[in-house]
């Protein structure tokens, strides 16, 4: 057991928005069959108020994070009312003397630009992650229409992520074309609602949101992993790959041309659980699915996986 001396730490100039909320804790990127770690008695102690020199120190780091922003892409309209507030923020942290109401002024239009600049860069961040996943798909067809409908697709949703002066809507729209198309080609998916809810709702425990293809199966993944559960999807969509082959083209199990494999993916959904859980069935006589945790997915070198 850890002490608790060597988990005290210090965080300054840390400045909230009334209403605003200050969240603590202890998080790990490592990931290990049978890894675990626990925290407990967490204590915040609050050092007393802020000065106005706080406040303009506090003011400077917006800016900062403010100047990386403009690093990303978003619409012209929120690049330029990012670089006003920053200018404005410049002005009112580095005046001599600091005049309350203008860090004031300077922090509200600030936050407002950072909140703008935020939805934008979401927006075209969601329209290339679409891109990507098409291109993905893209690389699993075989029908030279499919093919040509697709890259066509593509190639127009890369026209309006390179363009800065889309609206919101627009760029939502090119989303939402794109996806259509994507859905519309290649092997589809069956989802049992009874099993899994609508996948197209991102709070469903099941989403389409949290999910990695490959050519013959989908991954979906529990939203207690985030939207990136590491390299194990990967390598549990590589192992499903080979055994899919295996049972097809070794042992016969399945008959390509005669299968309902031929139209449909099946799925494995990927529990956040340190418990152990492998099983696999056939589901509504149309896929075959498997529920596993990170435990079951990385262990005995992959046999469960291919058992299951």
């Amino acid at each position: 057991m850890a002490s608790g001396v060597n988990y005290l730490m210090t965080v300054t100039d840390i400045l909230l928005n009334e209403g605003g909320t200050l969240t603590i804790g202890a998080k790990t990127t490592f990931q290990q069959g049978g890894y675990w770690a626990l925290f407990d008695n967490f204590k915040l102690e609050y050092l007393g108020g802020i000065t106005l020199s706080d406040q303009a120190l506090a003011l400077t780091y917006r800016i900062v994070e403010a100047n990386s922003l403009l690093t990303l892409r978003m619409q012209q309209t929120a690049i330029d009312a990012l670089n006003a507030a920053i200018t404005q923020a410049q002005q009112a942290a580095t005046a001599q003397p600091l005049v309350e109401a203008d860090v004031n002024t300077a922090k509200n239009s600030l936050d407002l630009a950072l909140s703008t600049a935020n939805t934008s860069i979401q927006a075209y961040a969601k329209l290339l992650k679409t891109i990507n996943h098409a291109k993905t798909i893209l690389g699993f067809l075989d029908k030279e229409t499919e093919i040509v409908t697709l890259q066509n697709a593509i190639d127009v949703a890369n026209g309006h992520y390179n363009n800065l002066g889309l609206t919101l809507t627009q760029l939502s729209a090119a989303s939402s074309v794109l996806t259509t198309t994507t859905r519309n080609v290649g092997k589809k998916i069956y989802v049992p609602t009874w099993m899994m809810g609508n996948v197209n709702d991102p709070s469903n425990n099941w989403s389409i949101e949290r999910s990695k293809q490959s050519k013959n199966w989908i991954l979906f993944w529990e939203p207690g992993f985030g939207d990136d559960p590491g390299g194990a999807v990967d390598e549990c969509l590589a192992l499903a790959e080979k055994a899919f082959a295996f049972y097809t083209d070794s042992l016969k199990f399945i008959t390509r041309g005669s299968s309902k494999t031929d139209t449909y993916k099946m799925i494995i959904r990927y529990r956040y659980s340190t418990e152990w859980e492998a099983t696999g069935s056939g589901v509504d006589n149309t896929i075959g699915l498997l529920t596993l945790t990170n435990w079951a997915m990385t262990s005995r070198g992959g046999q469960t996986v291919a058992h299951e």
